[in-house]
């Protein structure tokens, strides 16, 4: 036979009653009560505060350091809401140059497909003056110099529009 205790930790709703008349609260660091915000017997939420400690510490130089701490993470925070606002303000920028640039590649399509459209009907014409030329010569009424001079005027219009069409494709890809 052996006597040996046991303990186990376990989440409950309901209520703490010290076993020996008190309860013992760990804290981080040492320091002083300052203020109670529960009286016994009193039911707490949890989360609820039970207690205020203070806690002063000072340095060899005669500082707080509690209050020294405090003021650096008050001038981070402000480093860091500067930062934050900064960050906003650019990227309120970043977004109206973006939506610009959109719009002025959106204006140069549209003035790029108005250029395709209007070298489309110029390779037409120049394809109808090749097929009228070729009539002609074989009728003895056109040389076969102004035949090739009109076939060369098609194909640097179909270069034209080849390019044309390559400008276009770079332009949608830039969106």
């Amino acid at each position: 036979i052996s006597i040996a205790q046991y303990a186990r930790k376990e989440t409950v709703t309901g209520y703490l009653t010290p076993t020996f008349g008190t309860a013992k609260i760990l804290v981080p660091q040492q320091g002083f009560i300052k203020e109670l915000h529960v009286k016994e017997g009193q039911e707490v939420a949890e989360g609820d505060p039970l207690l205020t400690i203070v806690t002063s510490q000072i340095s060899a130089n005669g500082d707080d350091v509690n209050a020294a701490v405090l003021e650096a993470l008050t001038r981070q925070r402000e480093v860091v809401e500067r930062q934050i606002a900064a960050e906003e303000r650019r990227t309120a920028s970043e977004h109206e140059r973006l939506a610009s640039t959109t719009k002025a590649i959106e204006g140069e399509i549209a003035q790029l497909e108005d250029q395709r459209n209007i070298q489309n009907e110029r390779l037409k014409l120049s394809e109808s003056f090749v097929s009228t030329g070729a009539t002609l010569i074989a009728k003895g009424a056109l040389p076969a110099v102004e035949l090739k001079r009109r076939e060369q005027a098609a194909l640097e219009q179909a270069q034209h529009l080849a390019s044309l069409d390559q400008q276009i494709t770079v332009r949608r890809t830039q969106l």
